[in-house]
């Protein structure tokens, strides 16, 4: 068989420009250390000793996994990988192979980021209520946060619990009020 085409999921065989159709593969970069800018909004944190098997994986293997860049001018805000940003800084590496993604709002940057997070495991639940409050309070619906960020109504509603009601139903549409 030809490798340029590949068995696509309904079983056709189809080249790799028509795979790309069915779901998007970005390309990666190397970009500069220098000019990427680590996110003030980040809930994910890293034990020590996972920190020092990411720089011994990184040696041996290599640098497995770009990071993710929001572009910003002519310089990048870092949106997931801080952890192998940082490292890849440690080892004295002038670049890393960033993957930047063009056009997105603010607020699917911070879900992508939250999203990136609980898929790949802990995140500092303070930082992470800072970050639901703050969607709130920039007008972002509730039900479309929660349901963004994969979280049951419990769970956004303990993320949240540092709003006042006020702040809360600030952008809230009531029904309208019968008069007698």
């Amino acid at each position: 068989m030809d490798k340029r085409y590949l068995e696509a999921p309904d079983g056709l065989l189809k080249d790799e420009q028509e795979l790309t159709l069915l779901i998007k593969f970005p390309k990666s970069e190397l970009i500069r250390m220098d000019l990427i800018d680590i996110n003030d909004y980040n809930p994910n944190q890293m034990p020590r000793l996972e920190f020092g098997l990411l720089g011994e994986c990184i040696k041996e293997f290599g640098f497995l996994f770009g990071v993710i860049l929001r572009p910003v001018g002519d310089r990048y805000t870092l949106i997931d990988g801080e952890h192998r940003y940082k490292k890849v800084k440690e080892l004295g590496s002038p670049v890393i192979k960033g993957i930047p993604l063009y056009g997105l709002t603010e607020e699917q940057w911070v879900r992508l980021t939250v999203l990136m997070n609980r898929i790949k495991g802990a995140h500092r639940v303070a930082a992470m209520s800072d970050m639901v409050v703050n969607l709130v309070k920039s007008g972002v619906p509730p039900a479309k946060i929660a349901k963004g960020m994969g979280m049951e109504a419990e769970e956004f509603n303990r993320l949240s619990s540092q709003l006042g009601v006020a702040d809360f139903y600030k952008n809230h549409e009531y029904s309208k009020s019968y008069e007698i």
